[in-house]
């Protein structure tokens, strides 16, 4: 069965912005499409909640290893999987995502609540003018970094819709968690 993988509506300058990142739109596409190949990999002798984590796992695997090749490093400090870039300014999290996901008229969120290591991470994103950005493909890296240098968190949200036989994807700079996602 093929399963297209949408990254939404996009604005011109969404490869630039994935560049100044460190990333592609392509290891983005390649990792949602690789993790959604594991979680279908299952049959129905597997636990419930086993596709959707198999999913994340190999989203997250995957997008390891692809930006490994550019000299990202991975880190699992308090079992919370990440990559950062080898400037150390750009740290990625991989999540699934609810049904704002990839979608411009949206506010995205993740599809359950995080714990106290993402709440961490986000903090220190807020850059001090009280504005959530909804997606990356909307704004000037550059300009939200604190002047301090401070590493940004970017989550790769994705959402996997059978019904539609789609997928979604975006890259998201959050600046807040509300109960817990």
């Amino acid at each position: 069965m093929e399963n297209p993988t949408d990254t939404a509506p996009k604005r011109e300058s969404t490869d630039g912005i994935l560049a100044t990142l460190g990333i592609s739109e392509r290891d983005v596409v390649d990792a949602v499409r690789d993790g959604l190949t594991e979680g279908l990999r299952l049959d129905a002798a597997a636990p419930k909640i086993a596709p959707v984590f198999y999913a994340w796992t190999g989203t997250v695997a995957s997008l390891r290893s692809s930006l490994a090749s550019n000299g990202w490093t991975q880190a699992d400090k308090q079992n919370l999987p990440t990559i950062m870039s080898p400037n150390g300014r750009v740290r990625l999290i991989v999540a699934s995502g609810d049904s704002g996901t990839g979608q411009l008229a949206s506010t995205p969120s993740t599809s359950n609540p995080k714990g106290r290591a993402v709440g961490e991470h986000v903090r220190s994103n807020t850059p001090g003018r009280g504005q959530q950005i909804q997606l990356a493909f909307d704004i000037d890296v550059d300009s939200n970094r604190k002047a301090t240098g401070d590493c940004q968190t970017w989550v790769l949200l994705y959402r996997h819709d059978v019904a539609e036989q789609a997928s979604f994807a975006e890259v998201s700079l959050p600046l807040e968690i509300a109960g817990g996602r």
